[in-house]
């Protein structure tokens, strides 16, 4: 069996600081927009998902 060491530049989460918690992929549903009509004089609200995905990158 062989097993292949994969080296990189990356530094990983570790060198993030305060925003290594953010590392990963987060997705959600419960987001809202709301919007106010002029024409109507109506506001309006609208649901939304959302996805967001960070990763450390090279340095």
């Amino acid at each position: 069996m062989t097993v292949l060491a994969r080296t990189s530049t990356i530094q990983g989460p570790q060198k993030l600081g305060p925003l290594t918690p953010l590392v990963g992929e987060w997705e959600g549903n419960a987001g809202v927009d709301l919007s106010y009509h002029n024409l109507t004089d109506e506001t309006s609200e609208t649901v939304y998902y959302e996805r967001a995905v960070f990763k450390p990158i090279p340095i």
